[in-house]
């Protein structure tokens, strides 16, 4: 066994190991706190990473030519180890080989591999993982031929590329059923970095990073809302601000009401005026669920309230919920009073709520085996400006990426939700483009003040609202709008400059009489509408 080295030749050389510079690290720290508060423990350990990869020390190309008349050989390599979840092993042959014989011109043959990347997927639970490899060399001649070509083997961390890693998180939706998907924050040096150190910033802001999603399965809801942002300093605030609002009440934390209601019951001999201390107590807890107003907005976060009524001396007193209508909006049987502390905390919240996102990625790299984008996941990331969708995403959940800073999207085929849910995309898009093959039927609403190009995969079979103006559309025959749907929204009508329609699955303009859905191309005029001259009913359109 020997270190690897950045170039291993083919001959010579059947197994290296790699290892990482990672120390095992176990430690412990002491936290000093006082009776009837709680307190958090991390754990953590640091594990070296090691494996052993298996590489060719010769190949023989056929005798014979086959029926393409070129020579060909197989190779194989293998891998077993150990490797941290965002590592990765490569094996990357030369892309080609010279063959010399004495006395004639040299034959280059081509090198093509299967797999390249191998990562904690492919060797997890002690799985060997392979690989094949094609040599193709296109014609020779009688005699002995012999060249030699170069394995580059590696082990790669996201960190090199990315720069240092700031923190990670477990978002798998659900553990029991096999999810295992990770979100992890990397600090990405850039050009501005010197220039943002002279500026005041918060020493736990973390901008223009970027996110990677790895793992397998699917990830949970809300992740951008859970995680990036620090709610807890962000309610606390909200407090402070209604204390200095409505100096007349007293906030508490939730976790705290029975220590509070029992020193109030010392305080207060008697029921009425007890009572009357009470009303102005109020006990606050954070919600961080998604609250759904309408269709075009949702609340991430909001503080829900609750007060109660004493009924008897010592123990018996009623739970009195101010807070448990949509949005977290008071109750009818709320009192006037409450109803402003609740509606004026919402509103400070929805305000304010950007000054406490801690991390604020630029970039977020979604791996090929991580099989959706859950609902509001990158919702409100306003530095959000590339999403790279891996090849195993098979579903886009609602405003999954509203109100972010993308401009330019990409589909990939594997997609196959049935819709693209609605308001998924929103904001400064200018390009989307779906593989041609993307497995999506239906696309739900999202809207931009202006669209460059928006191409439309073949399978689509409906498409939702769009809010603005489209230039280019490139859409198959088949795809229709509901009548109801195509109206105008926050950007203004839904116009569209020039329309290409293509043949889609079988070229054939599906008849329209039931007046409940439109073309999409009807919002054009029909001189900037073109057609694959394949479509068998032009006369539709």
């Amino acid at each position: 066994m020997k270190k690897i080295t950045s170039k291993i030749l083919c001959a010579g050389l059947s197994a290296v190991m790699i290892c990482s510079s990672a120390i095992p690290a176990f430690a412990a720290e002491e936290q000093e706190i006082t009776p009837d508060h709680n307190a958090k423990t991390q754990v953590s350990a640091n594990i070296d990473s090691s494996a052993v990869v298996w590489l060719p020390t010769s190949v023989v190309l056929s005798g014979k030519a086959n029926a393409q008349h070129k020579y060909t050989a197989e190779y194989g390599v293998r891998v077993q180890g150990n490797i941290a979840g965002e590592e990765k092993i490569t094996i990357i042959p030369d892309e080609s080989v010279v063959l010399k014989q004495q006395g004639k011109e040299n034959v280059t043959a081509t090198i093509t591999q299967e797999k390249q990347e191998f990562t904690y997927s492919d060797l997890k639970d002690g799985a060997t993982s392979t690989s094949t490899g094609t040599i193709t060399a296109n014609s020779l001649s009688a005699g002995s031929w012999n060249g030699s070509f170069n394995f580059t083997v590696s082990v790669t961390s996201p960190e090199k590329e990315f720069g240092p890693k700031i923190q990670s998180w477990d978002i798998s939706k659900d553990r029991s059923q096999g999810d295992d998907v990770w979100m992890t924050y990397y600090n990405t040096p850039n050009e501005s970095a010197k220039f943002r150190r002279s500026i005041s910033v918060e020493p736990d802001k973390y901008e223009d990073g970027t996110v990677l999603i790895t793992g397998t399965g699917e990830m949970e809801d809300n992740i951008a809302a859970k995680y990036f942002c620090d709610n807890e300093k962000l309610f606390n605030s909200a407090i402070e601000y209604l204390g200095q609002q409505f100096p007349d009440y007293e906030f508490y934390n939730w976790d705290d009401h029975e220590k509070v209601i029992e020193e109030k019951v010392k305080q207060y001999p008697t029921l009425e005026s007890l009572n009357q201390a009470m009303e102005k107590v109020l006990f606050y807890e954070h919600k961080s669920t998604i609250k759904t107003e309408n269709e075009d907005k949702a609340y991430l976060a909001y503080t829900a309230f609750s007060g109660y009524r004493i009924n008897q001396i010592p123990d018996n007193y009623t739970y009195i919920d101010y807070s448990h209508g949509e949005n977290g909006e008071a109750t009818s049987s709320a009192p006037a009073p409450i109803k402003a502390i609740i509606s004026k905390s919402k509103t400070w919240i929805d305000e304010n709520r950007i000054q406490y996102i801690k991390f604020n990625p630029k970039k977020i790299v979604i791996k090929n085996e991580v099989e959706n984008i859950s609902v509001n996941a990158f919702s409100n990331l306003k530095s959000l400006e590339n999403i790279q969708i891996g090849e195993g995403v098979k579903s886009i959940g609602t405003m999954a990426f509203s109100y972010t800073s993308i401009t330019d999207l990409y589909i990939p085929s594997n997609v196959s939700g049935e819709m693209v849910m609605t308001c998924a995309f929103s904001g400064k898009l200018k390009n989307v483009i779906f593989a041609p093959d993307c497995k999506v039927t239906m696309l739900g609403d999202f809207t931009s003040e202006v669209i460059e190009n928006l191409v439309l995969p073949n399978n689509i079979q409906q498409f939702g609202t769009y809010a603005g103006k489209i230039k280019n559309l490139t859409v198959p025959c088949q795809t229709l709008q509901p009548t109801s749907m195509a109206g105008s929204h926050d950007y203004g009508d839904y116009t569209v400059d020039k329309v290409h329609i293509t043949y889609g699955t079988n070229g054939i303009i599906p008849e329209n009489n039931s007046g409940s859905f439109v073309r999409p191309w009807s919002f054009c005029d029909k001189s900037n509408i073109t057609y694959d001259k394949t479509i068998k009913n032009p006369e539709l359109i």
